[in-house]
C-alpha cells in the first residue's frame, strides 16, 4: 500500500533511480547552490543526498521506493541516452548535437545552430535576438575551425540562472581570425550538452543577450577605421612581390582551410607543382612570370596558386580528384609550353591530399614529384 507521507528522494535531487553515485553527489552539489541554507527545501535535498549516498541505506529505501512508486514514469524524468550513442543512433548522440551547433554557426546558419538549443534558452531568446547577436559576434570574429573533445557526464548545472538537467560536459577548442588585428587565436570553451525531454541539446549560457550585441557592434564601429588598411598590409604579407601569386605563408594559411573542408566533408583536394628548368640564370625570372601568369589565368576561382621557392610554383585544385586533376595538369602544361617567352621546360608533380599525411608533407611529396620528367 503507498504511503501518501514517502519522500522521492530521486525526484528531490532530479536524478534517475539508476544514477551512479558519482551523479548524484553532483546533483546534490549543483542543487545546493541554488537553495539558501536552513530552508526546508534544503534540508530535504540533504536528507535525500545521505540516503542515496549510502550503499546500504539506498538499496533498503529503493525496494520501499519500488512500492510507493512503480508508476515511476510520473516522477522522474526518463534516462538519458549516452553521449556515446550506437553509430546508428548518431544523431541523437550529445557530440553530435554539439558538432551541428558549431558546424552551423561556422557557415553562419544562425537559424540550424538555434533550433540546436534547449527548450529554454529557445524561451528565453529568440531566433531575431540570438540572429542579432551572432552576427555582431561575426562582425569581429571570423570563426576558422573548432575541435570536439568529450569530458564528462553530469547530473545538472547551472549557468545564467538556468538549470539544465543530465548533462554532457565538452571541451571546444575555437579558432577565429580577429577582423580588427587578422590575428589567429585558439580559445578552448565549456560547452554543456543537456538530455531535453527526448533529445540532446545544448546550453546556450548566455547572460544578457542584448548587452553583448551591443559589446560586439560596437567592437566593429571602433574595428572599422582601421579594417582596410589592416586588410591592404595582410594582403602584402601574404603575395609574392615578383609574381603576384600567393606566398608560402598564404598559400598554407589558404590550404589550411581545404584541410578542414576534407577532414568535415570529404572534400577532395589536389596538389599541382610546377618546376622551371631554364639553361640561362638571367631568364629564369621572365621564365617564372610567364609561368605565373598561365597559371593565374587557367585556374578557377576556388583554386589557389602560390609561389614556393625561386623555381616553383604550387597549385591546389579544390574538390578535385587525382583523374580530373591529371587532366588539368596537361591542360596547364599544353598552355605554358605553347608561347614561353624563352627557351625553358616546365616538368609536374601531381599529389591527392590523402587525409592521413600533414599538409606539409603533402606539399612536399608533390614538390619532389616535380624534379622528375613530366609525363603529361
Amino acid at each position: 500500500m503507498n504511503d501518501q507521507n514517502f519522500k522521492d528522494y530521486y525526484k528531490i535531487l532530479q536524478v534517475h533511480y539508476d544514477a551512479s553515485a558519482e551523479v548524484i553527489r553532483a546533483a546534490f552539489e549543483s542543487l545546493s547552490k541554488t537553495l539558501p541554507p536552513g530552508s526546508a527545501e534544503r534540508a530535504e535535498a540533504e536528507e535525500a543526498f545521505r540516503t542515496l549516498s549510502d550503499e546500504n541505506y539506498r538499496s533498503i529505501y529503493h525496494r520501499a521506493w519500488l512500492e510507493n512508486f512503480s508508476e515511476r514514469a510520473q516522477f522522474i524524468q526518463p534516462a538519458p541516452k549516452p553521449y556515446h550513442d550506437t553509430p546508428e543512433n548518431k544523431e541523437a548522440s550529445a557530440e553530435h548535437v554539439l558538432d551541428d551547433y558549431f558546424r552551423a554557426l561556422f557557415l553562419k546558419d544562425w537559424s540550424s545552430a538555434y533550433s540546436r538549443l534547449s527548450a529554454q534558452d529557445r524561451t528565453n531568446i529568440s531566433l531575431r535576438d540570438f540572429t542579432d547577436w551572432r552576427t555582431a559576434v561575426s562582425g569581429c570574429y571570423e570563426m576558422q575551425e573548432y575541435k570536439i573533445r568529450y569530458v564528462r557526464t553530469l547530473g545538472s548545472i547551472n549557468l545564467e540562472n538556468i538549470s539544465y538537467f543530465h548533462v554532457a560536459e565538452f571541451e571546444t577548442d575555437v579558432t577565429d581570425l580577429n577582423k580588427k588585428n587578422l590575428e589567429i587565436t585558439t580559445e578552448t570553451l565549456r560547452k554543456y550538452v543537456t538530455y531535453d525531454t527526448d533529445c540532446w541539446k545544448v546550453c546556450l549560457g548566455l547572460g544578457n543577450v542584448y548587452a553583448q550585441t551591443s559589446q560586439y557592434r560596437r567592437m566593429k564601429r571602433e574595428n572599422f577605421q582601421n579594417a582596410e588598411q589592416a586588410f591592404l598590409l595582410s594582403a602584402q604579407d601574404r603575395t609574392d612581390a615578383l609574381t603576384g601569386l600567393l606566398n608560402e605563408d598564404g598559400f598554407f594559411a589558404e590550404a589550411a582551410r581545404e584541410v578542414e573542408r576534407n577532414r568535415r566533408y570529404h572534400n577532395p583536394f589536389t596538389l599541382l607543382s610546377f618546376q622551371i628548368h631554364c639553361g640561362d640564370g638571367g631568364h629564369r625570372e621572365a621564365c617564372l612570370c610567364h609561368l605565373a601568369d598561365t597559371i593565374r589565368q587557367a585556374c578557377r576561382l576556388t583554386d589557389l596558386a602560390a609561389r614556393l621557392d625561386n623555381n616553383q610554383i604550387m597549385c591546389l585544385l579544390a574538390e578535385t580528384d587525382r583523374d580530373r586533376a591529371e587532366a588539368a595538369a596537361r591542360k596547364f602544361l599544353q598552355l605554358i609550353r605553347s608561347d614561353p617567352p624563352e627557351n625553358y621546360s616546365v616538368s609536374c608533380g601531381l599529389v591527392c591530399y590523402n587525409g592521413y599525411s600533414s599538409l606539409s608533407d603533402t606539399v612536399l611529396a608533390c614538390c619532389r614529384m616535380a624534379g622528375l620528367p613530366s609525363h603529361y
